[in-house]
């Protein structure tokens, strides 16, 4: 009856190796701010409206402690989406129905990360819904990937350019030794 046992001796080794060497990893939590200035040509329709950047991620504003690799990322998420007009375009968030942000790469397909609708200010400023269930590691793991801003344009505006600067703050969780 002992020999039946003797053959899973070995596999329960390697078990607790594996599990002991795992449970000595730490996850970490920080956050991360990122500025993004978003461009579109005008003239612009009733209607959304995209405004857009391509982003380099740059993993060096993630920890000031210590520099993170890539493969030490285990989650990024948005804790914040905040959304401000240039003050030279003398412009209102009054003009705007509704804002959606979304974020696409060559290798990653469009996934929307925050909202507003309706838009119902005269600011210069408005904060986005985010989506807690979105996951953002994929494209930060990118080379560079594309912020998207739909603005939902009440009236036809036939202003040239406009710019938007975007605030996104962002939680990130790292393994650690």
């Amino acid at each position: 009856m002992k020999n039946i046992h003797k053959p899973l001796r070995p596999l329960f080794v390697i078990f607790t190796v594996v599990y002991i060497f795992t449970s000595c990893e730490k996850t970490k939590t920080t956050s991360a701010e990122y500025n993004v200035d978003l461009n579109a040509s005008g003239p612009f329709f009733q209607g959304g409206n995209s405004f857009i950047a391509d982003f380099k991620p740059d993993l060096s504003k993630i920890s000031s402690e210590t520099a993170i690799a890539n493969e030490n990322l285990k989650s990024i998420g948005i804790k914040k989406a905040i959304v401000t007009l240039n003050p030279n375009d003398s412009i209102s968030f009054e003009m705007f129905n509704s804002a959606t942000l979304q974020l696409v790469s060559d290798n990653i397909a469009m996934q929307s990360i925050a909202v507003l609708n309706p838009i119902s200010t005269s600011e210069n400023q408005i904060e986005l819904t985010v989506s807690n269930e979105v996951e953002l590691l994929d494209f930060f793991k990118e080379e560079v990937f594309t912020v998207l801003l739909d603005l939902d344009f009440a009236e036809d505006d036939y202003k040239d350019d406009m710019n938007v600067e975007l605030k996104l703050e962002l939680n990130i969780d790292y393994k650690t030794k």
